[in-house]
């Protein structure tokens, strides 16, 4: 568990709402027409794809919103309807890198909890998972970094 303050980006994205259960079902879609977006707008990518999730939970049926985001250089593009470009501020984190399947998530997020819990630190509303490689759901070669914010 290491503690990191990640810096203010700007992000291309498409927002919705989802629960852990349904998120398989839309993800993959929805994360290609966000890559077809950027290309057919030219914009360029300073980072690697990221899922940011607000007031998510460990209740798999519990409706949560979700941003599907590509960090993007500066721009003043008109924006198709439906996606749109925002900055995030700087980010107070705790961060630990996975590598690996996907499925071993579920087991990581309890034990970084359970850690920032026991050094009385209080996580924020917000997670977010970089993408740094992903092949599929199930690769070892899969690196994703997972962030939880801190107050």
């Amino acid at each position: 568990m290491e503690k990191k303050l990640v810096p203010e980006k700007n992000y291309f994205l498409i927002k919705t709402k989802t629960t852990l259960t349904k998120i398989k079902e839309i993800a993959p879609a929805e994360a290609e027409k966000l890559m077809m977006q950027i290309s057919d707008l030219k914009l360029e990518v300073t980072g690697p794809m990221e899922f940011i999730y607000f007031d998510c939970t460990d209740d798999v049926e519990k409706e949560f919103t979700l941003e599907i985001a590509l960090p993007v250089k500066e721009t003043d593009v008109v924006v198709p309807q439906g996606y749109s470009i925002k900055k995030h501020k700087a980010f107070k984190c705790v961060s630990h890198i996975h590598k690996g399947e996907l499925t071993m998530l579920y087991r990581i997020y309890e034990k970084l909890f359970s850690e920032i819990w026991n050094v009385s630190e209080k996580p924020t509303n917000q997670v977010r998972e970089v993408y740094h490689n992903y092949t599929d759901q199930f690769s070892v070669d899969n690196i994703t970094e997972i962030q939880i914010g801190l107050q």
